[in-house]
């Protein structure tokens, strides 16, 4: 194994033992059979133009000094020991080390731990400005799905009553909406900014009364739209989230007052929305 890792650092850099030290313990000779034993093929020949990967290992009495073709001290260390042999195993393994640190590459960073999905449940007040027809404040359930950058939400609720009379008689027009939302989540401080579209479906409930008689209409009204939101946490699990959005209905109604023939309500295509809305976040 250890060979295996010498032989990769070797791609990096090559080593030469200066000469002049024959007589020391350990000497030139033994240091640098321990290198070529530790490191085949990394060893080399003092030459007057080296490479620039190669370095030198000079050896002054019993301090072994690892320095670059520009001079510079990459390593030092003083030893002590009678075993010249042994020493010069020392010095070879102190050197191996060096490459290994020198020349392999750091391991990766280990991936962030993925962010586990998470159920978000809330209740939102709501208001659709428009024409008093069908603008009007909400109140509106929804649970939502969240990935790490996706949010699915699913969201149902009920407008107040809008009144409306005319000669011979009165009635009401409810809104019961019913959304499935898409939002990808890009990070903001604390919270996040969550931005996306939505299909929807509006039941509308007509109720009028026109003298001895009542007319009760429900219609469905397809829905597109988009809409953005700032999500922010305020406690733990709880979540404060600010929405805006407009929608387009595919279908657009006239609610005619069959004893008189005169319309009572018009439903309308584009229409706005403000929300606010706490939540709880479910693990």
């Amino acid at each position: 194994m250890l060979a295996n890792v010498a032989l990769l650092a070797v791609q990096a850099a090559v080593v030469a033992v200066r000469p002049g030290a024959e007589a020391g313990c350990p000497s030139s000779a033994q240091v640098t059979e321990a290198l070529r034993e530790r490191l085949p093929g990394a060893v080399v020949p003092l030459v007057p133009s080296p490479p620039p990967e190669m370095l030198r290992l000079d050896i002054e009495g019993a301090t072994f000094i690892l320095v670059d073709v520009e001079g510079r001290t990459r390593l030092r260390r003083t030893l002590s020991g009678a075993d010249c042999v042994a020493l010069a195993q020392t010095v070879a393994l102190m050197v191996e080390r060096y490459l290994q640190e020198l020349d392999l590459p750091a391991p990766p960073p280990p991936p962030p731990p993925a962010a586990r999905p998470r159920w978000d449940l809330a209740a939102r007040a709501a208001w659709q400005p428009g024409p008093p027809d069908l603008g009007g404040a909400a109140l509106v359930l929804g649970v939502a799905r969240s990935s790490r950058v996706v949010r699915v939400g699913l969201a149902a609720g009920a407008t107040g009553a809008w009144h409306e009379r005319w000669p011979g008689g009165s009635g009401d027009l409810r809104r019961f909406p019913l959304a499935l939302d898409v939002a990808q989540r890009v990070p903001a401080g604390a919270g996040e900014i969550q931005t996306g579209a939505l299909l929807g479906l509006d039941l509308l409930w007509l109720s009028a009364r026109a003298q001895d008689a009542r007319q009760d209409e429900l219609r469905l009204s397809p829905i597109v739209g988009a809409q953005a939101a700032l999500s922010w946490p305020v406690a733990h699990r709880w979540f404060v989230r600010l929405l805006t959005g407009v929608e387009f209905a595919l279908i657009r109604y006239d609610f005619v007052v069959l004893q008189t023939g005169s319309r009572a309500f018009r439903t309308e295509r584009l229409s706005g929305k403000l929300a606010v809305e706490l939540g709880f976040r479910v693990r």
